[in-house]
């Protein structure tokens, strides 16, 4: 009998153990899933983010949404950038894929984009918080992207003339931040591209428009 009852306490204390062991892994589970705040507001938005871009033809899809267009098998460019109360700030804005909108030749792309170096460029915003506080969305004020490219002077001569690029940029559709784990899209549309300043400027007939899709994650240090 006095067997039976240590028998009995030991299964017991098991059963105890086991119990604890399970709700600590529950809990732990818990931890890893990201969770929506109880108050959303506008200022989670803030922060570093980084991700990858990719750009559509938009002459292939009218929308300018990827639609159609998930079979090139594109990467995506690696990108960076920082978002405020009403900014969002690339210190790298990736050009390549504007370049190679008039251009199919990779060598001269790569020389371009080699000239003009690094590229600053910053979007607008105004955000909103969604009525299921689930979101952030941001309604977009893209501004042309100006650039100054030195060339080699049209004589063959040894002195570079310097040639005054704008891309022309339009908002796809509004941006948008997901409150629950930090993803932020955003769609920018380059729909023509100019030559020079003022009154000379020229639009670039063989440009093709293009659709700039950016998929970030923010960077833990910008969430709570």
């Amino acid at each position: 009998m006095k067997e039976n009852f240590k028998l009995r306490g030991f299964y017991v204390s098991m059963f105890l153990i086991g119990g604890a062991l399970t709700f600590g892994a529950c809990s732990d589970d818990d931890e890893s899933v990201p969770q929506t705040p109880d108050e959303v507001t506008a200022d989670m938005i803030y922060g570093d983010y980084s991700g990858t871009m990719v750009a559509y033809n938009m002459e292939d899809n009218a929308d300018g949404n990827e639609d159609g267009n998930e079979d090139s098998g594109q990467t995506g460019t690696d990108v960076t950038a920082t978002v405020d109360n009403d900014t969002v700030y690339f210190d790298n804005f990736p050009i390549r894929d504007l370049v190679m909108a008039v251009t199919d030749n990779d060598t001269l792309a790569d020389k371009i984009v080699e000239a003009v170096g690094e590229v600053s460029y910053k979007v607008g915003y105004e955000p909103a918080v969604t009525e299921a506080g689930d979101s952030i969305v941001m309604k977009l004020d893209p501004q042309p992207l100006v650039l100054s490219v030195s060339l080699p002077s049209a004589d063959g001569g040894e002195e570079l003339q310097t040639v005054t690029v704008e891309v022309k940029m339009e908002s796809g559709e509004n941006g948008t931040y997901a409150v629950k784990d930090g993803h932020m899209t955003l769609r920018i549309n380059a729909t023509e591209m100019l030559l020079d300043e003022g009154d000379g400027q020229n639009p670039v007939s063989d440009f093709r428009p293009t659709s700039m899709h950016f998929d970030l994650e923010q960077q833990k240090s910008g969430r709570s």
